[in-house]
Parts: structure tokens; C-alpha cells; sequence
């Protein structure tokens, strides 16, 4: 584990004794308690008959609070200003452009594009070596019956098949273009998301907003913590449809309860309707139980973590939330929800963090439907950081931070 700890780069002194007393309890003195100021709004007490999923507070209406309670979301109109939009959408685009490098950020990929990208003849410059290809060698032992106008021809195809990857000829090397491989690892229309921005402090702003802040502590109480962040990038969608992001539950990514005390504020960047991917959801599911989860059973490659419920209930009535730029919602972790494809031809953007309260605590996955999730994570992060082994709860430990009251459990 010190491993692991070693390789999350550079950061403040405080921030790093911080996460070390998360990962080796050994190596840090016993922490003083830390606590950021509340806004007092809240009583950490549910009301005691008629609402479950909402605390008592002096800013959410009977009305709002009921349609949480029945539908398990909440859209606040014009919450987010442009100004702080467009700070979240340069910062993105540095993060794309590797001029910043935040520790710990994620850049997750179309996997489709990048495959396309990597198979095709307009970044391959050269095909070299290529004697144990018979189709090119022919070449070197042309007879002087073979037509002339024939055999470009018959490179052309073999070559375009090298690089498509259809024939993989032993010690052929295949050389391409350097500038084009990072024009494209460096740009916002392969980057379809942004994760763990909590150690990017423009980013993070975003989960500090008092706007933002005092809608989820009608959910979660005064103790908050932000546990999981992202910036989506929707990107136009081929006919492989993997930016399509199943109907699914995000608790199941989470190994911490209880699930009434965690909520998603999930912010739109630009406009989000019906044909560029908006979200899409059921209402009243939160209501339900945690389901299983997989990969979906798409054409093509299935973008990483991407994950959908097995047994979708095609039934229950789906509602896509049509919202305007600086709108937010806010959603209980159990909520059945999801995106469509995007059919436009620009991106779409929006901003999110999943806040819970400090005082809830971890929870054993193994033998549950999260076990194969915790196992896919531990892989990913192992292989990020060049570590041997890493436990779910120190993945955890360092994406979530106090952003209000005290930290207590998380």
C-alpha cells in the first residue's frame, strides 16, 4: 500500500498526511477532528412521519420535498452560474490538453475511437519488414508477366489491411505519425469524461458552491463529504452507440450506506435535451432494492465502467429531464437513470458530484452483486499507479474530501 501512496503525485503537505492516515493508519499520528463550517440550515434528523429521503430544512418546499420523495429527484432551475460554467469548461479543456495534471484524475477514453483511430491508414506512415507477409513480398519477386498496373493495386489493399489490423504478419512494425497520435490523446472529442477531479481545485469548485451546497444538505445532513466526481463529455455518437450509458443504479459503484444519506447533483453545461444524450430517468425507483449490474450487450467496444442493469424492466415509465444550461438535479443513489446516444454533431457536457454524509460508513462487498465492480476497480488503479494491491476502501479514502461540517466515518 505505501506503493500506491507514493505514486498519487504531488500535493499539499496537508492534503497528503491526510490520505496517508487513510491508506496506513501507522504511518500518520492519530488525526485532530477536521470540520468546515455548515450553513446551519438543516436538522440531521429525517422528519419523523412524513418524508424519508429528506431532512427537515427552511429551504426546500412541502412540494419539492414530496416530489423527491415520490420520484427519488429534484430539478433546480438556473442554480450554477455561466461564469463558473465556462471556468469548469476551460479547465476541461486543460485537463484534454495535458497542461494540467491533476493527482489522481482519471481521463477515460471512447474506446471505439481510440480503436479507430489505431487501425486506420490515415496515421500509419510506413509498413516496414514486411518479408513474412506473402501478399507484400510478392513485391520482391515479381515475374516480369505480372502486369505493371496490377501489383499497386494488390499493395494497396494488403497494406490497407495491415492497418486495419485484418492480417498481423510476424515482425512486420508499423509506424505512424506521432503528432497526429497525440493531436488525438490530447482533445476533447476523443475525452468523454473526466473522473476523481478532487485534488483539481478549479474543478472541485464546483463541489463547494454554496448554491450547490445548500440543496444537498437537505439530503445528506450538515456533514459533507464529495465522494465521487466527474465532468461528462457526451460526445457524438457512432453507430456503435458506446456513448449510450445504460439504464443502471449508481449505488452500485458505491461501498458505503446508507443510501437515503447520499445524493447526486449532477449539473448541465450547455443544453440537454432528448436528441444530444440528456439524462433519462424512472421515477419512483429509488424506492427499490441495489440490482445487478454487467457490461451491456452492445456492438463494438463497451466503454470502461459503463455499467447497466441485467434485467431492465422495460415497463416502468421513463422520463428524459430536458435542461438548460446552469440547471441542476438532484437524485437519490438508487434512482433507475441513464443517457441516450448523442445525435448531434457537438458535445455535451455537464458537471457532477455524488456528496454523502461524513457519517456514513463503509460496507463489506464481497459475496454481493458489487463484488465484480470492486474487482474491475482494484485492477484499474493497480494498474494506474503500478501498484500490487489496493483495498476498495483506500480508493474511496482518496477520492472523497470534507467539504462542509466534520468528517466523521468516510
Amino acid at each position: 500500500m505505501e506503493r500506491f501512496g507514493e505514486r498519487l503525485g504531488e500535493r499539499s503537505a496537508a492534503r497528503l498526511e491526510t490520505l496517508l492516515r487513510h491508506l496506513s493508519p501507522r504511518l500518520a499520528a492519530v488525526p485532530a477532528p477536521i470540520s468546515v463550517p455548515t450553513s446551519a440550515q438543516v436538522c440531521a434528523v429525517p422528519h419523523s412521519g412524513r418524508f424519508c429521503y429528506t431532512l427537515d430544512n427552511n429551504l426546500l418546499t412541502t412540494e419539492q420535498r414530496q416530489f423527491y420523495e415520490d420520484n427519488g429527484y429534484l430539478l433546480i432551475k438556473n442554480l450554477v452560474s455561466d461564469e463558473d460554467i465556462e471556468r469548469f469548461r476551460k479547465e476541461f479543456t486543460r485537463i484534454c490538453k495535458r497542461e494540467v495534471k491533476p493527482p489522481g484524475v482519471m481521463i477515460m477514453k471512447d474506446e471505439s475511437l481510440r480503436s479507430q483511430f489505431g487501425q486506420s491508414e490515415k496515421v500509419v506512415n510506413k509498413v516496414q519488414d514486411f518479408q513474412e507477409d506473402e501478399e507484400l513480398f510478392r513485391y520482391c519477386t515479381l515475374p516480369e508477366t505480372l502486369p505493371t498496373w496490377m501489383f499497386p493495386l494488390l499493395c494497396r489493399k494488403e497494406f490497407t489491411r495491415i492497418c486495419k489490423r485484418e492480417v498481423k504478419p510476424p515482425g512486420v512494425m508499423i509506424m505512424k505519425d506521432e503528432s497526429l497520435r497525440s493531436q488525438f490523446g490530447q482533445s476533447e472529442k476523443v475525452v468523454n469524461k473526466v473522473q476523481d477531479f478532487q485534488e483539481d481545485e478549479e474543478l472541485f469548485r464546483y463541489c463547494t458552491l454554496p448554491e450547490v451546497l445548500k440543496y444537498v444538505e437537505c439530503f445528506t445532513g450538515p456533514n459533507i463529504m464529495a465522494m465521487h466526481t466527474m465532468l461528462i463529455n457526451k460526445l457524438p455518437d457512432s453507430d456503435k452507440q458506446t456513448f449510450l450509458h445504460p439504464m443502471h443504479q449508481d449505488l452500485h459503484y458505491f461501498p458505503f450506506r446508507p443510501a437515503s444519506r447520499i445524493v447526486c447533483a449532477w449539473t448541465a453545461m450547455e443544453r440537454a435535451h432528448q436528441d444530444n444524450g440528456c439524462l433519462v430517468v424512472q421515477p419512483g425507483t429509488h424506492k427499490t432494492t441495489l440490482k445487478p449490474h454487467g457490461y451491456p450487450e452492445l456492438e463494438g467496444k463497451t466503454n470502461k465502467l459503463f455499467h447497466g442493469l441485467l434485467d431492465e424492466d422495460e415497463k416502468i415509465p421513463k422520463v428524459h429531464l430536458v435542461m438548460e444550461k446552469g440547471d441542476t438535479v438532484f437524485f437519490h443513489p438508487l434512482l433507475i437513470h441513464g443517457s441516450g446516444i448523442n445525435r448531434t454533431s457537438g458535445f455535451r457536457k455537464s458537471i457532477s458530484c455524488h456528496f454523502a454524509s461524513s457519517e456514513c460508513h463503509y460496507i463489506d462487498v464481497k459475496n454481493t452483486t458489487q463484488e465484480h465492480l470492486e474487482k474491475e476497480l482494484q485492477e484499474m488503479v493497480c494498474k494506474k499507479y503500478d501498484a500490487t494491491s489496493v483495498d476498495l476502501k483506500d480508493i474511496w479514502n482518496f477520492r472523497a474530501r470534507l467539504v462542509q461540517g466534520e468528517r466523521i466515518n468516510l
